[in-house]
């Protein structure tokens, strides 16, 4: 339900779900939500057990996101597998400054 609003609201500059387990699917919806969102700036995804499939999807979305500027993924359970994906990404986009992995 957040990815479809997500993609009609046209002045969303920040999404927090953080705390709210989507899971690998939920990131996905996300994913597919933000590809072509041209406000949001900040997401917020921690502590939602997205996982690798979850973190690959995210990482697909950021390869052709041009406006997101933070994002932050921590305590995941995204392994070594959804890091690497993650960071392919970041050599083609030129907006991202921050992206947040890390266990707290």
């Amino acid at each position: 339900m957040v990815a479809s609003g997500l993609e009609k609201n046209k002045v969303l500059e920040t999404l927090s779900i953080e705390w709210n387990q989507i899971g690998a699917e939920g990131a996905r919806a996300v994913a597919e939500a933000i590809k072509s969102h041209k406000t949001l700036k900040k997401l917020r995804l921690g502590y939602d057990m997205i996982k690798d499939k979850g973190a690959i999807a995210i990482a697909k979305a950021l390869e052709v996101n041009t406006v997101l500027q933070k994002v932050k993924m921590n305590n995941n359970q995204i392994s070594n597998e959804g890091a690497m994906e993650l960071s392919r990404c970041l050599v083609g986009n030129k907006t991202l400054k921050k992206l947040a992995l890390g266990r707290v």
